[in-house]
């Protein structure tokens, strides 16, 4: 069965996802998801990692980034974006960081880019 680019995209996507996860976990960081986190603290683990956490985007509506990594005192967005050719995707990273600059509201947001196209 051929997989067509949008499905190896979203593979290579999940793929890079599960990296900060597994990356996560082999330093004893949790993870979580956020409808179970709720922005609660662990006061025994200062340090979590939430998946799918929302944020209002440039146009006004709800989005989800992929992780926020609650370290302490610091909260750090976490974005991963694949990109194995050159094409429209390109045209996401603008505004990907137009969202994180003016929308997000951490304040350090990290980019995690994989593959040759970016």
């Amino acid at each position: 069965m051929r997989i067509t680019q949008g499905g190896e995209s979203n593979h290579n996507g999940s793929w890079l996802e599960q990296c900060v996860v597994n990356e996560a976990r082999s330093r004893g960081i949790p993870v979580r998801d956020y409808c179970d986190e709720a922005d609660n603290r662990d006061w025994i683990n200062p340090a979590v990692l939430i998946r799918r956490v929302p944020y209002r985007s440039p146009y006004g509506l709800w989005a989800t980034g992929e992780f926020v990594l609650q370290f302490y005192e610091r909260r750090i967005r976490i974005e991963c974006r694949n990109q194995e050719i050159s094409g429209s995707v390109d045209e996401k990273f603008p505004y990907l960081f137009m969202a994180a600059r003016d929308h997000m509201p951490e304040h350090e947001v990290l980019f995690l880019l994989h593959g040759n196209g970016a």
